[in-house]
């Protein structure tokens, strides 16, 4: 049943995504066709906008001769006030009215908001067309504008009186203006009467919604007057860079913008430009899909029970007894009886699986045979690998039972050497043979402590270097008696661990200088101090002993030269600094040392 209805909704799923293509590309072809007969009909709505700019510019051009005959100084609209010469505007059936100085400041408007706006900040443009008006007794007409600071769009005309210093504007609203040319219009709805029939809410394909203005971020609405969203920003600038369209899908809408080629018709001066927003609907397709869906699964599910129920019946006839007799004869296999027939004999896929496994069973009993012989050889083969192990690891406890035990007896040797060392020191009469024999101690202690500190860890092979400097540096301070108490001693090497042996050679050196910075560096009787840092830089390790004692170390002597001939031996560098007191710096390749 399962396969009837794959194959079903399959057939039945490329039949309605192949009809949903086609029915997609004819509305995509709809929509360019639609597009390409709005922008024929933006034609027929300039022709309207153009008349009703006209008329406008005829009643403007009316106004602008009264106001220069009753003003024919700037100072006289000046003193009118914005109160008076909004009546003034009203009575000649304006907008606004504006009078523009030489220096391109309104000085005097209807509109209070403009007053000392600098309209020759515009753009060059603009300031070179009123320039060009002022003294000269001629008119001018500005293709429809909207206003930057108020969205409203206008219709503009100015007049510069014959070798007047002033320029006068006024300004029709696009809403009124369309009134007095098409009474009970707007813009809105000239735009649905031209694109959309006028029906709202009738099926459409392509509808021009709004017509924009602007050369620059925010561009406005005709329509609405306003700025528009940024989603309708990015698709004016867009636009720009696709040759004059770009479009963005708005659930079951694309908004389409369009740059608009209008005729200038005789305008003086245009400073914006135009573009036409669209919004085309594919809900159709959208539609089409769900209802061509929902029939073609009706059919299917119809076809496949009827093949559901014809199948059933042809296959429990035909398969299924011969079936459960072959399951029963395996059954009898799984049992223990070898006497039972899995082949009916009648030759067909059915015999054939029967023959197949017979012919399994004899191969899987052979099989078991032999992992039966298989199975006793490796248990044989695990006890003998058992015995190996058990055997190793008795050898492995007995060695490191020998290691730890020798290790204890090297460092109780160690003890004894440096207990040996102390005693004569105690009973040398001579203070040179007393501080070799001290000297000689300390050497035995630092080896001493690596190796105590390696049978502590015994599974971590590397000294910390932060405890074992510290306990170099206390050992050797405790041989000096009163001095040690005077002398503020700081180790820091934290986190820094190495191997045994170069600890050892580390530990060397730094008792050799720890000791001389004791027997030198403080001869005055008056405190000080003594700093031990050791730490990584790049591929380095560094050691620095630094003291502010007034006393230098004495070249030539051994334990110098011993901490030289180490360094050395590490492949590393011990250089000295003195004033202010003494520093040794010890820096050696950080080959097998590492921070835990």
């Amino acid at each position: 049943m399962w396969a009837v209805l794959g194959s079903g909704l399959l057939a039945g799923g490329g039949v309605i995504a192949s009809g949903f293509m086609l029915f997609d590309r004819l509305v995509s072809t709809a929509i360019d066709s639609s597009l390409l007969e709005a922008e024929n009909r933006f034609a027929v709505l300039d022709v309207m906008l153009t008349r009703v700019e006209r008329d406008a510019a005829e009643n403007g051009r009316s106004a602008l001769l009264e106001l220069s005959r009753r003003y024919p100084s700037i100072g006289l609209a000046e003193r009118e006030g914005t109160d008076g010469l909004k009546s003034v505007a009203s009575e000649l059936g304006v907008s606004e009215i504006y009078f523009i100085r030489a220096d391109g400041v309104v000085s005097a408007t209807s509109f209070e908001p403009d007053v000392d706006m600098e309209l020759y900040a515009l753009g060059p443009g603009f300031s070179s067309f009123l320039k060009g008006l002022r003294g000269s007794g001629r008119f001018a007409s500005q293709r429809l504008s909207i206003s930057i600071r108020t969205s409203q769009a206008n219709s503009y005309q100015y007049f510069g009186p014959a070798g007047a210093d002033y320029v006068i504007e006024v300004s029709t609203r696009l809403g009124q203006a369309i009134q007095k040319t098409f009474p009970g219009h707007d813009l809105e709805s000239l735009l649905s009467l031209v694109f959309n029939a006028g029906d709202e809410k009738a099926p459409y394909i392509v509808r021009a919604v709004d017509i924009l203005a602007g050369n620059a971020m925010p561009y406005r609405s005709f329509v609405h007057e306003r700025p528009v969203e940024e989603g309708i920003q990015a698709l004016v600038l867009a636009s720009k860079e696709n040759g004059g369209s770009a479009s963005a899908p708005m659930g079951d809408e694309t908004v389409i913008v369009r740059k608009l080629r209008l005729a200038k018709r005789g305008f003086d001066y245009a400073d914006s430009g135009f573009y036409a927003v669209f919004t085309a609907n594919r809900a159709i397709a959208k539609n089409f899909a769900l209802v061509s869906t929902g029939i073609s699964l009706g059919l299917i599910a119809a076809a496949v029970v009827a093949a559901y129920f014809l199948a059933r019946s042809s296959f429990e006839r035909r398969v299924m007894s011969r079936l459960e007799s072959l399951e029963a004869a395996m059954g009898r296999v799984a049992s223990g009886e070898s006497d039972s027939h899995l082949d009916d004999g009648q030759g067909d896929e059915i015999s054939s699986i029967g023959r197949s496994a017979a012919g399994m069973v004899l191969q899987i009993r052979e099989r078991n045979a032999e992992l039966s012989s298989f199975a006793r050889r490796l248990e044989e083969e695990v006890d003998a690998v058992a015995r190996r192990e058990r055997d190793l690891t008795a050898a492995l406890e007995a060695n490191q039972s020998l290691i730890h035990e020798l290790d204890h007896r090297v460092n109780n040797n160690l003890q004894l050497a440096i207990s040996l060392a102390s005693m004569q020191s105690r009973a040398a009469c001579s203070d040179d043979v007393r501080a070799a024999l001290d000297r000689m101690r300390t050497r035995l202690g630092v080896v001493a402590m690596v190796q105590d500190l390696a049978l502590k860890s015994p599974d971590m092979p590397l000294v910390d270097m932060a405890r074992f400097l510290d306990a170099v540096a206390a050992d050797i301070a405790g041989g000096f008696g009163p001095l040690s108490g005077r002398i503020a001693r700081s180790v820091e090497a934290d986190g820094v661990a190495v191997e045994p042996g170069r600890a050892a050679d580390i530990g060397f050196i730094a008792a050799e200088l720890i000791d001389n910075a004791y027997r030198h560096a403080f001869r005055d009787a008056g405190p000080g101090s003594l700093r031990i840092v050791m730490a990584r830089l790049g591929d380095e390790l560094t050691l620095t002993i630094s003291d502010d004692g007034s006393g230098e170390p004495v070249r030539g002597g051994v334990g110098l030269e011993l901490a030289e001939a180490l360094a050395s031996q590490l492949k590393g560098s011990l250089s000295r600094e003195t004033g202010g007191g003494t520093r040794f710096e010890l820096r050696i390749p950080s080959e097998v040392e590492r921070t835990r």
